[in-house]
């Protein structure tokens, strides 16, 4: 039976060479003949039973020698069988392997029982080009024996890696069906299929796609295995392209040995370049399905030539089933979550249009809604300029520009959406051929990628732009279209109601003006009082840079500047002298009506002597409104406002020009016949005092500080209660103190106004820049400062006003800073970096000496020091370890909320170790903000706050540390 061992050992010959001597027989060769016929047959029946089964038969000696062998079908070692007869199986097998095997041999020899073993060896063949091994079991089976000395094994060799490749698949599979059964999150579930994928099928590479069947294409949504990640995630197929796109489209399992070279694959160049580049040829894509819908596609993809066994096609489809289901379920939660925040938003934005009428405070909400909604990096919000056609961007979410957008018809995206009114998007900004190219220096140096457009329509044009931008390939769906279109449903809500809140306002103040210049007239005041007042009311209430009230004087017929308001530039100035007849002034008395012109020395209407053509065409004010003033029609002077060029007064604009210029003729008529000087003057110090005290009963109900100081020296004048409210000095301070502004403006800022002192504007400007307060806040101002002359033209005081911007100031730099912690945080596998940054970024915005952050032990809950961040030259000793519920911190994890102390030395509620507590009392960190980091309800840390002793943290600050935490503690996770 076993042909390849060793026969029968036949006798010894004698030494002579004869023959052996035998006894004489009588031999039945007939009987011979048949059983010898009968063993043939046998044997070669038993051979074909050996034949037919894919095992190796050893048979071996009691001490455990290869006599012989017998390979069934298939049978597949790493070396050659003949080599191993003759040798102890110590010896035939791996040393690893051989003393197992001999032992097994050896139990089965002392117990007359079969024994098993399973052992491995090197993998041959098709198999060794993969570097694997294959498992085997070894089954001893004891042979009757004749006696003790001729017991015999047969040992039987079956190979089972199929078996073990099946088990350790169906592990495997079990495996990942309960990792991704653990998250709903999408993001994390579409990482864990591809990783799960990767493992369980041992390929090179793997990546989920997932369909927008609105938009006919697949999204790269996640990839494991590649080197450039970046060049799969957010890339896009049609549906039909590649084995993947084909899969989806035809609902079907699609592979291929070699993608580049299958001539059933439209392959596109991003795909052919990535694949390349990792060296990928063969792929399988499994389509993903829940409930008879196709949501995307799991493609697997190794070397070229790379077959996949039909085990493994099983494998995929198992994997294929659970990552549908998982990913249903997270889109389902996802979805779920994003609809609940919608619906927020969404109330919210609504409460602030039934709450306030401040457009800018309304649009920064949406702004700050379309960015959260859509899951996008940046938001935008461009209104139209008034009397134009383009549109400015002016509020904007996650990024910052320095200088402001102007967009026309047909540049960019928004430009797309101003000629047609209809929402825009695409996925590759800069190489979408449909765009101009106006602004893509702007798109490079942003990092926007993917973008969608909606516009504002509060009638019927559009009035405005909302944007959502993408730093990375990430593709707008028709949701995100639909939830912009609503929050710009919202804009243009609060929109019309801001315009007609201003019509309403305007004609309010309109008739208010009115009214106070007719109480002027009535009483007869001076006519440049009243002429004054008409020219100021008028610039504020027609949203004009400058207007003028010209009376024609008497004796040479000339038009005399009685009173002027508004911005230098225009060319209006108060005593000026104008020619009879010129300019639209000139227009108006000649013709008794209104002249409007949106371009002044380009109207032929208009005559202009050559010198005043030239000034005029260099201006920026070139959009002129002007109406005569009539007694009895008569025309005695023209009141005229300017703008910039282009705007266009339009008739409702006239009319109250009009109904001013009325008043103001009657002023100047009245003033003609009754010159009762002594009793204007008496009249006008009355209203003086009277507008004293309405100034000083205004002041007073300011929340920003009003003041009033000395042009040449800085000596303070005047400084209004808010003062002492907000920054926390007495008010005597500052009039007794010399310098006491400039000696408590932040150091940064003080070197900038010193230099100013010798030569101080005389325009009206604003200025921003930081003060100490008394308890050692950094506050933000914003101070409109202006000018008041003399009678000689020059500068003898400034007013101002100072308004605190601290919190806007620490809004924007917090959502600043944030974003950039989030792409640390998607950049930065070590938590340390971040953590330092977290702890530096909070210690800046806050203003604070110190800021620290803490990681909790998860067995005892002490709290270790990670990061910490201090002011220079700040004396503090903070503690590198804390056992559990000690310090703020503790008591913050304990209570699983902020906690705020003005001393935490002194405080009741906190408890310290001695020695814990003597390095507080010693340090000069006293006062306390303290947040707990929080996953999924455990503490995994702290965040702290310090500054000196008996400061207060405000609820909007504990709401910001808040949010650090959040990213702190997804840091640490």
């Amino acid at each position: 039976m076993f042909g390849s061992g060793p026969a029968a050992r036949p006798a010894k010959e004698p030494a002579d060479g004869g023959r052996p001597a035998r006894p004489a027989q009588i031999i039945d060769f007939t009987r011979l003949r048949e059983v010898t016929s009968k063993l043939v047959r046998l044997e070669a029946e038993l051979e074909a039973i050996f034949r037919a089964f894919p095992d190796v038969y050893f048979w071996l000696d009691a001490p455990g020698t290869i006599l012989a062998f017998e390979a069934g079908r298939g049978a597949d070692f790493a070396q050659p069988l003949e080599l191993m007869v003759g040798k102890r199986i110590g010896d035939a097998f791996p040393p690893e392997w051989g003393a197992p095997l001999e032992a097994a041999a050896a139990e089965a020899i002392g117990t007359g029982a079969p024994v098993s073993v399973e052992f491995a060896l090197a993998a041959s063949g098709a198999d060794r080009a993969e570097g694997g091994e294959r498992s085997y079991e070894a089954r001893f089976v004891p042979l009757p024996a004749r006696g003790p000395a001729e017991r015999q094994l047969l040992m039987i060799v079956r190979d089972i890696a199929e078996r073990k490749r099946a088990e350790n698949a169906t592990k495997a599979l079990a495996n990942a069906g309960r990792e991704l059964a653990a998250t709903l999150d999408v993001a994390q579930a579409v990482e864990r299929v591809v990783a799960a994928a990767l493992q369980v099928c041992r390929v090179r590479s793997a990546a989920l796609f997932t369909l927008d069947r609105a938009a006919s294409r697949l999204t790269c949504v996640a990839v494991s295995g590649v080197r450039e990640p970046a060049a799969w995630v957010g890339r896009t197929l049609a549906l039909g392209d590649g084995i993947t796109g084909r899969a989806v489209l035809e609902a079907r399992r699609v592979g291929s040995t070699d993608v580049r070279r299958d001539v059933r694959a439209t392959i596109p160049e991003w795909l052919q370049a990535a694949a390349s580049a990792e060296g990928l040829g063969a792929v399988l894509s499994v389509p993903l399905a829940w409930r008879g819908e196709v949501l995307g596609a799991l493609t697997l993809a190794d070397a070229a030539g790379r077959v996949f066994a039909a085990h493994e096609l099983e494998m995929v489809a198992g994997l294929a089933s659970s990552a549908a289901l998982t990913l249903q379920n997270a889109r389902l939660y996802d979805e779920t979550v994003r609809r609940r925040r919608e619906a927020e938003v969404i109330a919210e934005l609504a409460r602030s249009l039934n709450a306030s009428l401040e457009l800018d405070v309304v649009l920064q909400r949406v702004a700050d809604g379309s960015r959260e909604l859509c899951g996008a990096d940046m938001a935008a919000i461009g209104l139209r300029e008034p009397d134009s056609d383009a549109v400015i961007l002016q509020y904007r979410s996650g990024y910052v520009v320095p200088e402001p957008v102007r967009i026309e018809p047909g540049q960019g995206i928004g430009g797309q959406t101003l000629l047609t009114g209809r929402p825009f998007r695409t996925d590759r900004y800069i190489e979408d051929a449909r765009i101009s190219r106006d602004f893509d220096r702007q798109i490079r140096e942003r990092g926007i990628v993917s973008s969608l457009v909606v516009p504002i329509t509060p009638g019927r044009r559009v009035e405005g732009l909302l944007y959502v931008h993408n730093r990375s390939p990430r593709p707008f769906t028709d949701r995100d279209e639909s939830i912009l279109v609503r929050l710009a449903d919202h804009a243009a809500v609060a929109i019309r109601n801001a315009r007609l809140f201003e019509a309403s306002e305007s004609r309010r103040h309109a008739a208010e003006a009115l009214a106070d210049v007719g109480r002027l007239i009535s009483q007869s005041l001076d006519p440049d009082v009243v002429a004054q007042r008409i020219a100021d009311s008028v610039l504020t209430l027609l949203g004009a840079r400058a207007s003028e009230l010209l009376r024609i004087a008497d004796e040479s017929g000339e038009l005399v500047a009685m009173a002027a308001a508004g911005h230098v530039d225009s060319g209006v100035v108060r005593g000026a002298h104008f020619p009879a007849g010129e300019g639209a002034a000139g227009l108006a008395i000649r013709t008794r009506e209104p002249v409007m012109t949106p371009d002044l020395p380009g109207d032929a209407r208009v005559i202009l002597a050559p010198a005043l053509r030239e000034v005029f065409a260099r201006s920026a004010w070139q959009a002129t409104l002007a109406v005569p003033l009539l007694v009895q029609d008569r025309a005695i002077g023209a009141l005229v406002v300017k703008d910039r060029t282009g705007r266009r007064f339009d008739d409702e604009d006239a009319r109250l020009l009009q109904a001013f210029a009325g008043q103001a003729a009657l002023a100047l008529e009245n003033a003609r016949v009754f010159q009762e000087t002594e009793r204007g003057r008496a009249r006008a110090q009355a209203a003086a005092v009277d507008s004293a005290e309405r100034f000083a009963s205004l002041v007073r109900g300011l929340t920003a500080i009003v003041w009033e100081g000395d042009a040449a020296t800085w000596q303070t004048l005047f400084i209004s209660e808010a003062a002492e409210d907000i920054l926390g000095y007495p008010l005597i301070r500052w009039y007794t103190e010399p310098d006491f502004w400039l000696a408590h403006v932040h150091p940064d800022d003080r070197e900038r106004f010193r230099g100013m002192r010798p030569t101080t504007r005389t325009d009206d400007h604003e200025l921003e820049y930081r003060m100490i307060a008394a308890d050692g806040r950094v506050v933000w101002f914003s101070d409109l400062v202006h000018a008041v002359r003399s009678a000689d033209g020059r500068v003898r005081r400034l007013h101002g006003v100072m308004v605190d911007i601290t919190e806007t100031k620490r809004a924007k730099e917090a959502a600043r800073v944030l974003g950039d912690l989030g792409r640390a945080l998607g950049h930065a596998p070590d938590a340390g970096p971040v953590s330092r940054q977290v702890a530096e970024s909070v210690r800046r915005l806050f203003g604070a000496s110190a800021a620290a952050l803490y990681r909790a032990d998860r067995e005892t809950g002490a709290m270790a020091l990670i990061a910490v961040a201090y002011e220079a030259g700040v004396s503090f000793e903070w503690n590198a370890e804390l056992p559990a519920g000690a310090g703020a911190i503790g008591l913050a994890a304990r209570e699983r909320r902020a906690v705020v102390s003005r001393d935490v030395v002194t405080d009741p509620r906190i408890v310290f170790p001695p020695e814990a507590r003597a390095r507080a009392e010693r340090g000069g960190v006293r006062s306390a903000l303290a947040v707990p980091l929080l996953v999924k309800g455990q503490v995994v840390g702290a965040l702290i706050v310090g500054e000196g002793a008996g400061r207060t943290f405000t609820d909007r600050e504990v709401i910001l540390a808040e949010a650090f935490a959040s990213q702190a503690a997804f840091a640490l996770t």
